[in-house]
Parts: C-alpha cells; sequence; structure tokens
C-alpha cells in the first residue's frame, strides 16, 4: 500500500517535470518571435527616420512622414480591424475566457508595427502583450493536449484535479523561463531588440537636494494629471470624428504629431531608443525647452493613442518624466538623477497606483543606490491625491 502510493508520487512528478520540460521547449519559440516582431518594428524606424529622413535632410520631414504614417495606419486598421489591443482589454479576455487569441496575427503584426515605425509617441508594450497573452495561450493549449495523450487528463475536471494551482505555477513558469531563453538566444545571435533605460545613481544628496526631491515628486504626479486630462479630451476629439473617419483622425493625429515635432523632435518615438542620447545631450538643451517636451510629449502619448495610433503608454510616460527630470535639475541646479529619479518613480506610481508593481519595475532602470529614493518616490506617487474622475477604470 506504502508503496503504491510512494510509486503514484513518483510517477505523478515525473509526469510533471515532463510537462515543465514541454513547457520550456514550447516558450523559447515564442520569446524569439516576440522578440523579432520587436526588433523588426524598431528596424522600420530606423529606416524611416535615420534613412529617409538623413538623405532628404528636410526640416519638415517629421511632418511628411508622420503625415504617411497616419493615413498608413488608417487604410491598414480600417481594412483589417487588426490595431492592438489594450493591456485591460486583453486581461478582461484572459480571465473571461481563460485564453487570449489573436484571429489576424499576421495583419496585427503590421498594425504593431506601423505606429512605431513611423515615430508615434506611443509604445510597444500593448502589442508585445497581446503577442504574448496569445503565445501563452498556444502554449497551453499544447500542453492540455500532451496531458490528454499522458493519460493525466478526459476532460476539465481530472485537469484541474491534476494540476493543482501549485503545478500549473510550476508548469508555467518554466513556459517562462523558455520565453527569457528565447530572448537570450535571438540578443546573442542577432542584432535589434529594445533597450531598457538605465539611470545611474545620484552623485550627491544634501537638504537642497531634498527639497527638489520633493518638487519633482509632485512634477510626476502632475504629469500623471495632465495625461489623464489630456486622454479625456483627445477621447472626445476622436469621437467628433465618428466611426467613418478612422483613416482622417489617424492622419490628423499623424499631422499634429509631426507640426509639433518639427519644433521639438523628442515628443517623437516611444523613448526607449532615446534615453542614451537624452542623457548625453540634456545639458547643451534648454532646461525651458526639456520642460516644455516633457509636458507637450505627455498630452501626445494620450492623443497618439486615443486617436488610433495604437500602443502602449508606459515607456512613453516614463521618458516624457526623465526628461522632464533634466529639465527640472537644469532650471534648479540640482542634481540630474535626483530630479529624474523622483519625477520618473512619482509618476509610476500614481499612473500604476500600486506600490509593488510600480517599485519593481523602477529597480529594472534605476541603479541598486537608487533604492531608497527609489521606495520614496514611489510611495509619494501613490500617496499623493488623485482625482477621483481621473482614477483608471481598471488596469491602464
Amino acid at each position: 500500500m506504502v508503496l503504491s502510493g510512494f510509486s503514484a508520487r513518483c510517477k505523478r512528478s515525473g509526469l510533471l517535470c515532463a510537462l515543465a520540460c514541454f513547457s520550456f521547449v514550447l516558450g523559447a519559440p515564442v520569446g524569439f518571435v516576440l522578440w523579432t516582431l520587436l526588433s523588426i518594428a524598431y528596424a522600420l524606424c530606423d529606416f524611416v527616420w535615420k534613412g529617409v529622413g538623413s538623405v532628404t535632410g528636410w526640416p519638415y520631414f517629421p511632418l511628411l512622414a508622420c503625415g504617411i504614417g497616419g493615413l498608413a495606419i488608417g487604410l491598414w486598421n480600417k481594412r483589417f480591424k487588426s490595431a492592438p489591443v489594450p493591456f485591460d482589454q486583453v486581461m478582461v479576455q484572459v480571465k473571461r475566457e481563460g485564453g487570449y487569441r489573436m484571429e489576424k496575427p499576421a495583419a496585427g503584426a503590421v498594425s504593431f508595427f506601423l505606429p512605431i515605425a513611423f515615430g508615434g509617441s506611443v509604445g510597444p508594450e500593448a502589442g508585445l502583450m497581446g503577442m504574448a497573452a496569445a503565445g501563452c495561450t498556444w502554449v497551453g493549449d499544447r500542453l492540455r493536449a500532451l496531458a490528454e495523450k499522458m493519460g493525466l487528463q478526459s476532460d476539465a475536471r481530472s485537469a484541474r484535479s491534476f494540476l493543482t494551482k501549485s503545478s500549473r505555477r510550476f508548469v508555467y513558469a518554466f513556459g517562462i523561463l523558455g520565453g527569457i531563453a528565447g530572448i537570450v538566444l535571438y540578443t546573442t545571435f542577432l542584432p535589434g531588440g529594445m533597450a531598457l533605460p538605465r539611470f545611474s545613481a545620484p552623485e550627491e544628496f544634501s537638504a537642497y537636494s531634498a527639497l527638489c526631491l520633493l518638487v519633482c515628486a509632485c512634477a510626476g504626479w502632475g504629469l500623471v494629471i495632465m495625461y489623464r486630462l489630456a486622454s479625456k479630451a483627445s477621447e472626445r476629439v476622436a469621437k467628433a470624428f465618428g466611426d467613418g473617419r478612422q483613416v482622417l483622425r489617424t492622419t490628423v493625429c499623424g499631422l499634429v504629431l509631426g507640426a509639433v515635432a518639427v519644433f521639438l523632435p523628442y515628443v517623437l518615438f516611444p523613448g526607449t531608443q532615446q534615453f542614451a542620447s537624452l542623457g548625453q545631450s540634456w545639458q547643451s538643451m534648454s532646461g525651458w525647452v526639456l520642460l516644455a517636451t516633457g509636458v507637450v510629449k505627455t498630452c501626445l502619448v494620450a492623443f497618439c493613442l486615443k486617436m488610433g495610433w495604437s500602443g502602449g503608454p508606459y515607456l512613453p510616460l516614463v521618458f516624457c518624466a526623465s526628461v522632464f527630470g533634466y529639465g527640472m535639475a537644469s532650471v534648479l541646479g540640482a542634481d540630474a538623477m535626483v530630479c529624474v529619479c523622483a519625477t520618473v518613480c512619482a509618476l509610476m506610481g500614481a499612473f500604476v497606483g500600486r506600490f509593488f508593481g510600480a517599485f519593481v519595475f523602477m529597480l529594472f532602470i534605476f541603479a541598486p543606490q537608487s533604492i531608497p529614493l527609489v521606495a520614496v518616490c514611489t510611495a509619494a506617487g501613490i500617496v499623493l491625491p488623485m482625482p477621483e474622475k481621473l482614477r483608471p477604470k481598471g488596469l491602464m
């Protein structure tokens, strides 16, 4: 009796490990494909702006490129209805249906490429999360099929009895590791991908730095309020065009973005590829220009998203806060990293509304020595009061 029970547990553990290994094997190509698509998007962006834009040398090229991009986005999404779905809607579908499936993956990939290629002030997060959710669903379907072949399940009820909550976490954790391995494999042998910003620790911290920290934290919180107000205003503008003028709406958005970019070039792009150049050149720029760029780009992120340039707000808003932080450092004569840390962390805390998620994300972009400042400023963004009408409904 004891031996049979022990044998059953060993068999169960062995099969669970087999499923975990299979999950890892399936996760690797998913991660590889996601990073490939992201690399293609940024390669197209380089072709448009560093290739064609540099050759022409025309100062009004952003107006032309963004206008053409808006027209292309509108025509493509009107024809295929394949625009990336916002992150919160993806999660709602995952919870409701137990997975997420892309009906038109090829058309969806093009819809993901276009806003990034033509300089949209939107991030790749929305498209990536949708494709990642679809990839996870694909992996889950094949794991269930394998479990049936192994005789582990014959119906949904027996599947739940074998794959307990902890067992599912174990299996899916290996799938995530496989996805990470796929990304590492890509970056090892191929160029491209997305570079996260990385900020160094403050060089000094004094009483004056503490005062600047407070001012910049309030500024980061204020940028979130500005973003939400701009979102509401942009939504009204988008509704004024009506559903039948989708192409006109995205084209007008491109023309507005391009016109502003002629005077403030940093309003273009998600910002992920600009952090390094900004860190090297901000001291040669006017502090007021940096502040204006942060404010205007914050509004344009909301405008692009509401007007049909699909994408995500997170990474562009981090860039908005960082350029605003550099502007504050220039105007106040304070340590740049103190101002940037305070502005970015307070913005993310106010935007996400949950300390743990915002804090963990900030740990990826700030040096370990900055952890106390990161914690304080993230908490400040959450604690500062947000008007009820501007509180997000669900995930942003």
